[in-house]
């Protein structure tokens, strides 16, 4: 048998001094690492949610609909934007369907094309006002950004349920419709810009089988 090695005393209370030491270091280093672990996991859950309702209030859902394949449009659909209207006003779709929106502006004023339930156009109606209260958004049109922007300067008309229509100038929006009304109310279109929707400025789809 191989003897017995032993090491001094000193040796050894001075290695249990160091474990000692560095045992709570080690402690905390893996508290910590939990922590951020944790924090990491609250953020990517957050980013998720915010993901979920972008996608939601974009008109990503199947909710609407989602935005078209441009090559593969079932209907041209031309429609109108005067003084606080659309021509037509009533639009009927198939379940389904690709629809490209050919939008001629016919007035001097900037006007929007926005596909969307009642309570979605609601709350873009408030972030529409939010806009123009920060100057960002005009009668005429949109403000150019400035450098540095920050808060409300950050928002963006980017949504591609919706199209803003310059005074006198045509914009298209290509669209694919979902199988069914929504369950929470009519499928509708309107200009948010504030004031327009309440002088008129609304329409609906009619969802028909043939």
């Amino acid at each position: 048998m191989f003897p017995k090695r032993t090491m001094p005393r000193a040796m050894t209370a001075a290695g249990v001094a160091i474990f000692m030491a560095v045992l709570p270091m080690n402690a905390r280093a893996s508290e910590a690492g939990a922590g951020m672990s944790g924090h990491m996991e609250a953020e990517s859950s957050h980013m998720g949610g915010e993901a979920m309702h972008e996608d939601d209030h974009a008109g990503g859902s199947k909710v609407i609909g989602r935005p078209g394949d441009p090559s593969k449009v079932d209907e041209v659909i031309r429609v109108d934007l005067s003084s606080y209207a659309f021509s037509p006003d009533s639009i009927k779709v198939r379940p389904g369907e690709t629809i490209r929106f050919v939008l001629t502006n016919k007035t001097d004023l900037l006007h929007e094309f926005n596909i969307g339930t009642s309570p979605m156009h609601a709350e873009h109606r408030k972030e529409m006002l939010e806009m123009m209260q920060s100057g960002m958004l005009t009668p005429t049109g949109m403000a150019p950004a400035s450098p540095g922007a920050s808060g409300a300067g950050m928002m963006k008309h980017d949504d591609p349920n919706s199209q803003l229509v310059d005074p006198g100038t045509t914009r298209e929006l290509v669209w694919q419709f979902p199988t069914k009304q929504p369950e929470n109310g009519p499928l509708l279109f309107s200009c948010n810009i504030p004031g327009h929707a309440a002088a008129g400025m609304t329409g609906t789809f009619t969802f028909t089988s043939g």
